[in-house]
């Protein structure tokens, strides 16, 4: 079945339960793979806009790759680079050059503690962690209010859909980030 393209902003009409004054989430019956993978990307971009948003609002100047490389870095400790670079999914070239700019910035730091000097490490300084945990309360605080306008019998269902989303791609919990940054 082909779909017309939704123009961005414009709300994508499924078949299925009210939400809001919207028609967009599919009822079980009515649920075909295609819909359940438009639903998760429009989701999904709505979620990064307000991940955007969160960071545009920090004093720092940086991207959204730059803060992922730094979430990486404050929910495992301390990262080689070449590890940095297969989690982020980048050249270790590029993630290199991204990391120079939050060493620049003061975000990160970069050391040679083992014996081979050639691997380099990179750790998040206290102004690094610092900003990491105050995106991710920020984001924490607008996702709390953007639930509070999902009707709770729909809410209900969605911390275990989210979970099961989220370990399909890896991602680390950032509940398990903020308390491991309040340590």
């Amino acid at each position: 079945m082909t779909r017309a393209r939704v123009p961005t902003g414009a709300p994508r009409k499924l078949p299925g339960t009210q939400v809001a004054d919207r028609e967009i989430l599919p009822t079980e019956e009515d649920l075909t793979e295609e819909d359940l993978t438009d639903t998760v990307m429009v989701a999904g971009g709505a979620l990064v806009m307000m991940a955007l948003r969160t960071l545009a609002e920090t004093t720092e100047d940086i991207t959204l790759t730059q803060y992922r490389a730094m979430v990486v870095v404050a929910s495992r400790g301390p990262c080689r680079m070449a590890d940095l670079a297969r989690i982020l999914g980048v050249t270790p070239s590029t993630a290199t050059r991204m990391c120079d700019r939050l060493v620049r910035k003061g975000l990160a730091k970069r050391s040679r503690d083992s014996p081979d000097r050639r691997q380099v490490t990179l750790s998040l300084t206290d102004d690094g962690e610092h900003l990491v945990r105050e995106v991710v309360e920020h984001r924490r605080r607008e996702i709390g209010q953007m639930l509070l306008g999902i009707p709770l019998a729909t809410r209900e269902h969605l911390p275990a859909s989210l979970a099961a989303l989220s370990d399909a791609i890896g991602e680390v919990p950032e509940r398990l980030l903020v308390s491991k940054l309040r340590h």
